[in-house]
């Protein structure tokens, strides 16, 4: 009986910690208002979304890398 009081003791105890430790945590800072979303465009040969910063121009199209570019334009 002694060691059933002992448990229900020392789980009291850790559902007390959980509890007020959770309480303390600090919430995590709305995004910031001045990120600005990145248009992508999908890749002429193969699909794949990139940003205009990554982006090859090619005569007929914008493609994700120059490999692309020189299959899709032979």
């Amino acid at each position: 009986m002694k060691l059933l009081m002992w448990l229900l003791i020392a789980l009291w105890i850790v559902w007390l910690w959980r509890t007020r430790s959770s309480k303390n945590e600090t919430p995590a800072p709305p995004p910031s208002a001045t990120a600005k979303p990145v248009d992508l465009e999908a890749c002429a040969y193969c699909g794949l979304l990139t940003s205009d910063a990554d982006k090859v121009p090619g005569a007929k199209a914008r493609y994700c890398c120059a490999a692309h570019r020189d299959l899709a334009e032979r």
